[in-house]
């Protein structure tokens, strides 16, 4: 009855497991890698660096010629100095038009062409077009880039909360099966050492004597 029990259960989560997946969304990072010149402050530099951008590819929004992705963050790694950007940012792209913007730096390149913001693409050269500012806690950072590539890695998907939901049921399905009690058989089995052994054979044997 425990094997049954315990097959049940397995059963019941392989089921599970083949139910169509809940759509899920992923984390995207954006990533603008570039020999930057600007300003963080009132101090002037020239340094290799990148712009990297994370967002979420559920929240995509489209309108017409380009597509959004919110940032859920946005820094800058200039050097031996990285910067948190300050402030609500998005990543756009331009399909048509070979221009992606991450956090208002815009950048362009023909490998561009038709990207949609949210599959992923191998660097790609590219040129920046605009002069973006931030706010940063060590102050204002102002940004160019000249020739650098741009690249989008996508990380797996994320479940949704009904896709957890399904995974806990079967998990629990199992566990249940195989804490759930049964008839257990009690067995005594008196194990006699050697010395009860010869003592036992000796009556035994008088009472054969006693017959004959």
């Amino acid at each position: 009855m425990r094997i049954k029990r315990v097959l049940a259960s397995l059963v019941a989560a392989a089921a599970l497991s083949l139910m169509p997946p809940a759509a899920g969304a992923a984390t995207i990072v954006y990533k603008v890698s570039a020999l930057f010149e600007g300003l963080i402050g009132t101090t002037y530099f020239v340094k290799n660096g990148t712009l990297t951008g994370i967002g979420d590819t559920g929240a995509l929004s489209a309108g017409t010629g380009f597509s959004r992705v919110g940032l859920t963050s946005l820094q800058a790694v200039l050097g031996d100095r990285i910067y948190d950007l300050q402030g609500s940012f998005f990543a756009e792209a331009f399909p048509t038009a070979n221009v992606f913007v991450l956090g208002n730096l815009a950048v362009t390149g023909s490998g561009l062409s038709g990207y949609d913001a949210v599959a992923p693409l191998a660097p790609t050269s590219i040129s920046a077009i605009s002069r973006p500012t931030y706010s940063t806690s060590a102050g204002t950072l102002s940004l160019a880039g000249y020739s650098g590539t741009f690249e989008a890695n996508v990380d797996g998907a994320v479940p949704e909360p009904a896709t957890w939901a399904m995974m806990l049921t079967g998990f629990a399905a199992v566990g249940l099966g195989l804490r759930a009690p049964g008839k257990r058989r009690l067995r005594v089995r008196i194990a006699h050492g050697p010395a009860k052994r010869s003592a036992i054979g000796m009556q035994a044997n008088r009472t054969a004597s006693r017959g004959a």
